[in-house]
């Protein structure tokens, strides 16, 4: 899904108050309704008082999204306005109308793309690159101005209007006084982007960590063997060292920025991973299906902040997600368990930091299930996590355990994980080792 954002103005901004107001009235009642237990079809039929502005579309819009946050936020509570707007009216900074005015929710209005007599949807309609029509009622329309500075807004807009006319897409609308959201599905890019030819076997796969992420772009040959074509690891410790060094609130300026950076470079980071599978026409993009929750590491205080609070891996994976599905390309989320301890043993002659080296494992267990699960042109086999023990894949490890100085007897990977944790053994490659030194690029790229 693509959201362009938009600061609008207009020559009647209380009218839109005036629907904002009784909008999130309404999208509190079925939010706290919906968590009580009440059906999405119960909720249609309560009765209210105060919401003569908005009609069934309205309200049907407002149970969809008063849905989705409780699917969103589970069993956390929510503050509507957001926690610096409760906390600000506490301590008496902001007045009683400014809190109230914070606390407004945009109004929403889902698109339409299967009704015939619908222009992508019922109350929003863009006239042209200036100018978007909000029509509330048959007998309101409100004129909402905007400028666009950027080019890549103003193609989109450009293909909006075509798909409008053509009245095959679904456009969703969020409306405040001051800004609009447009969103609508980004599949439709591909036919405004070239589709490359890609490469059968050949796939790019990523470690994520909170610091460094190690890619790499390989060509299989089978399940044993590759070819590597390109490789690197991108950073973001810089940013985090900077803000773990500052104490500062969360409101100062320089922690803004650090946030703010932080999230551009984690878009930058996705740019040139999408750009780089693209030039080497990759068929697959490989990533781990990681769902870690907030929690106490045990680590100590900075490491929980590093993977609870600095960590933009949900930002990075959406992002990635997204430039997938315009160039056609499956992201695969692979199992992530041993990919570190499997990749460090078995490919550890190709004398490359860690994180490569998990991309590369990573990278294996995607060829392998989509080999096995999605084209299932191989026959089934237990060896996506644990890789299989030929004896060319035994002869590498052995290899292995002779540089890292461990003898013992073991019969799988797992019982060796056990016993080189168990020995306390660095087996992982470091970041800074010879022929791989690092050195920051352009947005903070390490090679």
């Amino acid at each position: 899904m693509i959201t362009i954002k938009l600061d609008i103005t207009t020559t009647n901004p209380n009218r839109i108050l005036e629907y904002q107001k009784q909008y999130s009235n309404l999208l509190h009642i079925f939010y706290n309704r919906y968590k009580e237990g009440i059906s999405q079809t119960e909720c249609k039929h309560l009765q209210f008082n105060n919401i003569e502005l908005l009609d069934s579309w309205f309200r049907q819009s407002c149970i969809y999204e008063a849905i989705a946050l409780c699917k969103k936020f589970k069993d956390k509570s929510i503050i509507f306005g957001g926690k610096k707007n409760f906390f600000d009216r506490l301590k008496n900074i902001i007045s009683k109308e400014e809190y109230n005015r914070n606390r407004l929710s945009p109004l929403y209005s889902i698109g339409e793309g299967s009704n015939p007599g619908v222009k992508g949807n019922r109350k929003f309609f863009i006239r042209d690159l200036n100018t978007i029509i909000f029509k509330p009622s048959k007998k309101e329309k409100i004129e909402l101005k905007f400028q666009i500075n950027s080019k890549k807004y103003k193609q989109y807009l450009q293909l909006l209007m075509l798909h409008q006319d053509k009245k095959d897409l679904s456009i969703t609308y969020k409306l405040s006084h001051e800004k609009i959201w447009i969103s609508f599905d980004e599949t439709i890019l591909k036919t405004e982007l070239k589709n490359y030819n890609k490469i059968q076997n050949r796939i790019i796969s990523i470690d994520l960590n909170p610091n460094y992420i190690g890619y790499s772009v390989l060509d299989w040959l089978d399940s044993e063997h590759f070819n590597i074509i390109d490789k690197g690891i991108l950073s973001l410790k810089y940013l985090n060292d900077k803000e773990n060094k500052t104490k500062c609130s969360s409101n100062d300026k320089l922690k803004i920025y650090l946030n703010n950076k932080r999230n551009f470079e984690v878009l930058e980071i996705s740019k040139f991973l999408i750009n780089k599978m693209k030039h080497f026409k990759c068929s697959l993009f490989a990533i781990e299906n990681l769902n870690i929750k907030s929690k106490d590491n045990g680590k100590g205080r900075k490491f929980n902040k590093l993977c609870n609070n600095q960590w933009c891996r949900t930002k990075l994976v959406n992002n990635l997600q997204k430039w997938c599905n315009i160039y056609s390309v499956n992201l695969l989320k692979v199992n992530p368990e041993y990919s570190s301890f499997i990749g460090n043993i078995v490919n550890r002659e190709l004398k490359l930091p860690d994180m490569i080296l998990s991309s590369i494992e990573i990278s294996r267990r995607a060829f392998e299930f989509n080999h096995q699960y999605i084209l299932k042109d191989c026959p089934l086999k237990k060896n996506i996590i644990w890789i299989e023990m030929t004896n060319y894949i035994k002869n590498k490890i052995i290899q292995s355990l002779e540089e890292l100085n461990i003898c013992c007897d073991w019969k799988n990977l797992f019982e060796l994980y056990l016993h080189i944790k168990k020995s306390k053994c660095k087996y992982r490659f470091p970041l800074e080792i010879d022929g791989f030194k690092a050195k920051l690029l352009k947005y903070q790229l390490i090679f």
